[in-house]
């Protein structure tokens, strides 16, 4: 009999296939901004199948994170070009990319082994998307176009970020202080 927190992870890893469902069934009814969350969700799901495939061979899958952390700041960059569109050029999004890619290779040759968990990249990812988060934030109270912040769709995207990588910031903190 498999122990209940082994049988807990292991259906945890289905529970993508929820939000990729919804994303495909969604997909041609969203906007520019939310086709980008869509294919982020893709990506996750794609790294998860990926993730439990390795760990059921009983391979070492924290490749995977060094591959996704930079694959998951172009989604997220790509989500703040669209919803960031004409207050912030176009071209920072570009650097800010490249400069992450370039820096979690760097992470990842150099700093901390593949086979390792990226706590440098990560840490990085963190702090760059919650600056984003509060960007949108200054210029969603400076503009006050939106009447209903509650049915934003952009609104809850950038709630879930802020919350998220800020968690992550910290814990990534704690672990690296430790």
């Amino acid at each position: 009999m498999v122990p209940w927190p082994k049988l807990i992870i292991a259906s945890a890893t289905y529970f993508i296939a929820i939000p990729v469902a919804v994303a495909l069934f969604k997909y041609r009814h969203l906007g520019a901004a939310m086709r980008t969350m869509a294919f982020y969700v893709f990506l996750g799901g794609i790294i998860q199948v990926s993730s439990s495939y390795l760990n059921a061979q009983k391979h070492n899958n924290l490749w995977l994170l060094h591959l996704y952390t930079p694959l998951e700041f172009a989604c997220i960059i790509w989500f703040y070009s669209h919803v960031l569109h004409g207050f912030v050029k176009s071209t920072v999004f570009v650097y800010l990319g490249l400069g992450f890619a370039v820096l979690s290779a760097f992470n990842s040759v150099f700093l901390q082994d593949i086979e390792t968990f990226n706590t440098y990249a990560r840490s990085l990812q963190g702090i760059l998307v919650i600056m984003l988060c509060l960007i949108w934030c200054y210029r969603t109270l400076l503009e006050m176009k939106i009447k209903r912040l509650e049915q934003d769709p952009v609104f809850w995207v950038n709630t879930g970020f802020c919350s998220i990588f800020q968690e992550m910031c910290f814990f990534l903190h704690s672990a690296i202080i430790l």
